[in-house]
């Protein structure tokens, strides 16, 4: 079943590769570069099944972002991540219990596109 995913990464290069790997899969993905744009987005009539965000970037974090969205889009947050240097934000990410990718970890990004359910 197609998704609507937003892909947070204020590393580009990355941002476009995770959006690439859910667009061959047939779903609809808009890009967010930082924080910001995220929250612009999510508060757009955008409606999210999914949201893979960076933890962390330039203008906040991971945890930033997941504190500022609607209560609906909360539990559709998949954090990717190439290591969270912040100790708040790993702690707070930690505490959610919500899925943590490493960045490294294609495999897994690939299997959430396949699947089509979040």
């Amino acid at each position: 079943m197609p998704m609507n995913v937003l892909v947070v990464d204020d590393n580009r290069t990355l941002a476009n590769t995770v959006s690439r790997i859910f667009k061959r899969n047939g779903h609809q993905v808009v890009v967010a570069y930082g924080v910001e744009e995220a929250l612009d987005a999510a508060h757009s009539d955008n409606q999210f099944d999914l949201i893979v965000s960076d933890v962390m970037m330039q203008d906040g974090t991971g945890a930033d972002l997941h504190r500022q969205l609607r209560p609906e889009l909360g539990n559709k947050v998949v954090f990717h991540t190439g290591g969270m240097f912040d100790n708040d934000a790993r702690n707070y990410v930690l505490a959610t219990g919500l899925e943590v990718i490493v960045k490294t970890d294609n495999r897994r990004l690939l299997a959430l596109a396949r699947s089509g359910v979040r």
